[in-house]
């Protein structure tokens, strides 16, 4: 049976694995949706024609997904 103290030991090691993993698959999500993004305004502006350059925040990039 493991002591306390080894199973503190354990948890905290986990979680230093866990917390920069999950902000790596955060900011590779993030990048990949606000790439897409881009790569769409940018082609529908060489459709277009109209060259806007405002690049909208990350937030307003998500809403597309949810629809």
């Amino acid at each position: 049976m493991q002591s306390p103290t080894s199973r503190g030991n354990l948890s905290a090691s986990y979680a230093l694995i866990a917390i920069p993993l999950v902000a790596l698959i955060t900011f590779v999500v993030g990048y990949t949706a606000s790439r897409a993004a881009l790569e769409q305004t940018q082609n529908q502006n060489a459709v277009s024609e109209d060259y806007n350059l405002v690049i909208p925040h990350e937030a307003s990039l998500w809403s597309d997904f949810a629809r």
